[in-house]
């Protein structure tokens, strides 16, 4: 009754959605929903992060602006509920002072929008503890935190190595899955979005460790 079939090539995708499509749905978000600093963002980040891409993909040669990150961020924060400008404002701008040289206290944006990206901005000596704690005390730095690392871990197999994606699994067990469970507790109007964050990261760390383990 069956036939074998045969062998596929299978390719891996360095990203799902392409630049264009991404920005013109959230500038179509801003403009229904009148999210004013979230539009400001999107052009914001778009300028500081010109010219930067994502990790090169070990199964691609392409080069993936790294602006979509920022973008499918936000874009996965609206899908899952989250209508709050600042938290999609800062989603568009976690990374900036990281990565762009920018003050945090240089951003034109509402005080509460700095404050949040100040405190997912990693900064040296970095103390992973210290780091995490702050974050977990503010709403809106968490449930960011949280959608960045989701993103993240969705595609860490393309670029990490063996020893990276151990030590990325780890981090993510042993402070990201805790400020999930933190976060449920301190800011309950995330608990839906959360629900979902959850189940994917644990999933994805569960698929990447068991093909690990097999070989």
């Amino acid at each position: 009754m069956y036939m074998e079939k045969p062998t596929t090539l299978w390719i891996s995708q360095d990203h799902f959605f392409d630049v264009s499509a991404l920005q013109t749905k959230i500038v179509e978000i801003c403009e229904e929903e009148g999210l004013i600093e979230t539009k400001k963002a999107l052009e914001y980040a778009f300028d500081a992060h010109r010219g930067q891409y994502r990790k090169n993909s070990i199964f691609s040669s392409e080069k993936v602006p790294y602006i979509v990150h920022p973008m499918m961020i936000t874009c996965h924060a609206h899908a899952l509920g989250i209508r709050e400008d600042s938290v999609l404002a800062t989603a568009m701008l976690h990374d900036v002072c990281e990565d762009c040289g920018v003050e945090c206290s240089m951003l034109p944006f509402s005080p509460e929008v700095q404050e949040a990206v100040r405190l997912l901005t990693k900064k040296e000596p970095f103390d992973v503890v210290s780091y995490f704690r702050k974050i977990s005390g503010n709403g809106i730095a968490s449930i960011v935190k949280i959608l960045d690392r989701c993103n993240n871990v969705s595609t860490m197999a393309q670029c990490f190595s063996i020893q990276k994606l151990r030590e990325y699994i780890e981090e993510t067990e042993d402070y990201v899955i805790p400020l999930i469970g933190e976060t449920e507790k301190k800011y309950p109007q995330y608990s839906d979005a959360l629900f979902g964050l959850r189940y994917q990261i644990l999933a994805i760390l569960d698929s990447v460790k068991i093909l690990m383990l097999r070989n």
